[in-house]
């Protein structure tokens, strides 16, 4: 009984602590002083002016497509001067509108003090954890500086986890890995601030997993890394393919925990156990926005929070086409059926077969054990996409993104199935 009351109250403790230093942490970078960063996002204005809004650096692949837009937002949060206090500012996220039809063109007007009719408005709804980051950077950065510097370290921190991957996990989980960073884009990664809060979040989860297993250890330590996984994820995420920070680090779970699903009832709780965790932090995080909003500055968030939740969820007509369940999940799909990946999963066959025939193995005499637990993981982009179908739809051209989830998970099925000396 005494178990049963201490794991929610560990979690309860978990949360508040993660909820107050984020609270705690925007309310700082608010308080820095904005004129040096209008500065230097007016150094890089022809960037924008020169890109638009939704560049594609591969003209026709959509995964190859900037979000300038939700990039301005970004940008307009971070140099937007302040409007109350700092800590009153942490909570309604307000930006500068210029009355431009698109953002970047705002950013540019204002940056360039242009813009004549200012006001402001607010993303209230979004925790904006992100710049947490942004703002510091923007003061001794340039827009474009920042752009090489993300493009640099997202390139280090992909070579670190190939040699980690291969030392604890085995190289032929290698190609798994390279594979997910196929899938989701690295050069449209590193291009775009909104795609990256994602990307970094799944990767620190992944070094913290490898490097620190053994002190994680049982099944509730690692319930409360996933709620912790999810509380950041809503913090700094714009509602690009969030659920790929549980899906991977799940995947990479099984991997380092095989013992445990040779009995597979036993096992798929275990992940049940810590996909709810991340839901429960994902969602309370959301939440409790809401509640520190409503309380700190007396306004109230929901009637918002529910007209955008019945956008995303809601069946009608966009650009003539009708938004279904169904439809987002080929919708989405359809980004990756291009030439580029087609080759790419003809070479992993290859690879595939060479590995088999340098083991002098056949798939005949394989034993195929553990397979459930990657196949189970592998349907969480389709849940995804089923429930919020109006989002995942109108901006499937990156949240096709969460088929990064399917395509590690399934791909580490494969390759568990070689040998384990290599």
């Amino acid at each position: 009984m005494m178990k049963i009351v201490i794991k929610p109250i560990k979690m309860i403790i978990a949360f508040l602590v993660a909820l107050f230093a984020g609270l705690i942490l925007l309310a700082a970078v608010y308080a820095l002083p904005v004129n040096p960063m209008k500065e230097n996002v007016r150094r890089s204005v022809q960037l924008y002016t020169f890109e638009g809004t939704y560049p594609q650096w591969s003209t026709g692949y959509k995964f190859t497509q900037l979000d300038n837009c939700t990039d301005a937002y970004m940008l307009l949060m971070a140099m937007s001067p302040r409007d109350k206090s700092a800590f009153i500012d942490a909570l309604t996220n307000p930006y500068i509108v210029a009355g431009n039809d698109q953002q970047w063109q705002d950013v540019t007007d204002y940056s360039q003090d242009l813009a004549k009719d200012t006001y402001f408005a607010y993303y209230s709804r979004y925790w904006g954890g992100y710049l947490t980051v942004l703002k510091p950077m923007l003061l001794f950065f340039e827009v474009s500086d920042i752009r090489v510097i993300n493009a640099y370290l997202q390139f280090i921190l992909i070579i670190a986890m190939v040699l980690l991957i291969g030392k604890k996990l085995g190289k032929k989980y290698i190609a798994p890995f390279m594979l997910l960073m196929l899938v989701l884009s690295p050069i449209s990664l590193a291009m775009s601030f909104q795609f990256s809060t994602a990307f970094y979040t799944m990767m620190i989860a992944m070094f913290i997993m490898l490097l620190f297993d053994a002190k994680i250890g049982d099944v509730l330590r690692y319930c409360i890394f996933f709620e912790i996984l999810g509380v950041v994820t809503n913090y700094v995420d714009f509602l690009t393919y969030p659920s790929i920070t549980l899906g991977v680090p799940l995947t990479l779970y099984v991997i380092m925990h095989r013992d445990m699903f040779a009995d597979k009832l036993s096992g798929i709780i275990s992940l049940i156990k810590m996909s709810a965790s991340w839901a429960v932090g994902y969602g309370a995080m959301w939440a409790g926005k809401w509640i520190c909003y409503g309380i700190f500055t007396g306004d109230n968030l929901i009637a918002n929070v529910l007209n955008q939740m019945s956008y995303h969820t809601t069946e009608e007509e966009w650009f003539g086409e009708k938004i279904t369940r169904i439809g987002a999940v080929f919708k989405t799909l359809k980004v990756l059926i291009k030439w580029p990946y087609l080759l790419i999963g003809v070479a992993f066959v290859v690879w595939l077969v060479i590995m088999l025939k340098k083991s002098g193995n056949t798939l005949k005499n394989i034993k195929i054990t553990g397979v459930l637990p990657f196949l189970f993981i592998s349907l969480y982009p389709v849940i995804w996409f089923l429930v919020l179908f109006g989002h995942s739809y109108r901006c499937y051209w990156f949240t096709y993104r969460t088929w990064g989830t399917a395509a590690f998970a399934l791909s580490c099925m494969i390759v568990g199935l070689l040998p384990e000396k290599e």
